[in-house]
């Protein structure tokens, strides 16, 4: 099947026809606009990486189909990022990241090196067209191109999955929060797990207790000192607010 038949007809739905323009000064300091392996790149841009502004700069018609999937499996714990750029020739190409807090992995704690607790574990591989077809009509069967609802909070300390699609020079953001029927209908974590050559296992999502959730939002400042914290607010498509600290 055509690339441009797959996504166009099921992803992009007819309800994303028109991408809609966020302004993100309200979400976070700085605009991503690349590199988020830097520690300091992602601490002042993490709001604006989950919104995709940088892929929504770039996507106009002829552009390329661009796609970004985030996994926050609590953030202290592990977040992951998928990103599958147009190679030009039918395929894909693939950079899969992984990063894990002091929750899961202590040995990434460093005295020398605090800063390697925040470091991505990377790896990058070409997808072939066969391969890219069948991640795109997993993405149509996950529900992507319909709309998310409007004021779905998003909390860092729960488990999610994240979409900033462009396909056509049209972006779609999309959000699936656990436990949620959405989240349920999920396919394409499936192939990203499949197709991921980082070699750190998935954390799975769990059920966390409504008071955990709250404790951890607790504004003190002794509560906070060691946690990233932080809720972000779904809009029509994209992010329209945040609050915390990453």
């Amino acid at each position: 099947m055509d690339r441009n038949t797959t996504l166009h007809r099921g992803v992009v739905s007819s309800s994303f026809g028109i991408a809609a323009v966020l302004l993100l000064g309200a979400l976070s300091a700085c605009t991503y606009r690349g590199q988020i392996d830097r520690p300091f790149t992602q601490k002042a841009t993490w709001f604006s990486y989950l919104n995709g502004d940088d892929i929504r700069a770039r996507c106009q018609p002829g552009s390329g189909f661009e796609y970004r999937l985030i996994y926050n499996g609590r953030y202290d714990e592990q977040i992951r990022s998928y990103e599958m750029v147009d190679d030009g020739a039918g395929g894909a190409r693939l950079t899969a990241r992984v990063q894990e807090g002091i929750g899961i992995d202590v040995t990434k704690l460093s005295v020398t090196n605090p800063l390697k607790k925040n470091a991505w574990t990377k790896a990058e591989r070409v997808l072939t067209t066969d391969e890219r077809i069948q991640f795109e009509k997993a993405l149509e069967a996950s529900g992507a191109g319909r709309a998310t609802s409007e004021g779905l909070r998003l909390f860092s300390g729960e488990f999610y999955w994240l979409a900033n699609i462009c396909h056509d020079g049209v972006f779609v953001f999309n959000a699936w929060r656990y436990p949620s029927d959405r989240y349920g209908e999920l396919k394409f974590p499936e192939l990203l797990l499949a197709m991921d050559e980082t070699g750190v296992a998935f954390n799975p999502p769990r059920f966390i207790p409504a008071a955990e959730r709250i404790q951890a939002n607790d504004s003190h400042p002794d509560r906070r000192e060691y946690n990233t914290t932080f809720n972000v607010e779904v809009g029509e498509n994209g992010l329209k607010g945040a609050a915390g600290k990453i």
